[in-house]
This record gives structure tokens, C-alpha cells and sequence, in this order.
């Protein structure tokens, strides 16, 4: 955005599974706030499905709870083929989780 400070790049680990499940769920470790967490999500699906915006778009985003666990859930679609997939983030200990 401009105007902005330019931030000093943070560290983002992956953990967990491979997100195509609830119980396989992503966890993004240094995310300082929702906007790296999300950007940190579309890098993660990226690594999968090639650039956002090129091979890829988000068809929906939205939280999720599985127990007390809270998630990221998003579907994106394949420009060229039209299939959807989901990917879950566990975002239940982020600093960006909507309920802290």
C-alpha cells in the first residue's frame, strides 16, 4: 500500500499437514498479523498450484471451527480447469485469530 513503511520480512514456517483437511491442517508460524497470515496462506497454495491471479484465484475465504480450533478456509478455483479445492489453515494460536 503506499504510503506504508516498508515492513522488515518475516520468517514463515509451515507446520502441521498438507491443509486439505481439518485434521491436516496448515499452522503458519510468524505471521505478525492477518495480512502476512493471509499472504503467507496464498504463498503456501502457490507452492502447490503455481501464481495467484495466473493458474489460480480464491473463489471464497472464510473461518471455521472444528472443535476449539479455528480456521482459515479457503477455496480457491484453477483458471484453466475450473476445479476447486479447499486448503485449512489452523489459525487457533495466531495473533491475527479474530477471537484474541
Amino acid at each position: 500500500v503506499e504510503g506504508d513503511q516498508p515492513r522488515k520480512k518475516t520468517e514463515i514456517e509451515y507446520r502441521g499437514g498438507n491443509g486439505e483437511t481439518f485434521e491436516q491442517a496448515v499452522i503458519i508460524v510468524g505471521a505478525r498479523d492477518q495480512k502476512e497470515g493471509v499472504v503467507a496462506e496464498y504463498e503456501f497454495i502457490s507452492r502447490n498450484h503455481g501464481k495467484k491471479g495466473k493458474k489460480w484465484k480464491v473463489a471464497a475465504q472464510s473461518l471455521g471451527r472444528e472443535g476449539e480450533k479455528v480456521f482459515d478456509i479457503v477455496e480457491i478455483e484453477i483458471i484453466e480447469t475450473g476445479l476447486r479445492f479447499f486448503y485449512y489453515f489452523d489459525i487457533s494460536d495466531c495473533a491475527w485469530n479474530p477471537d484474541e
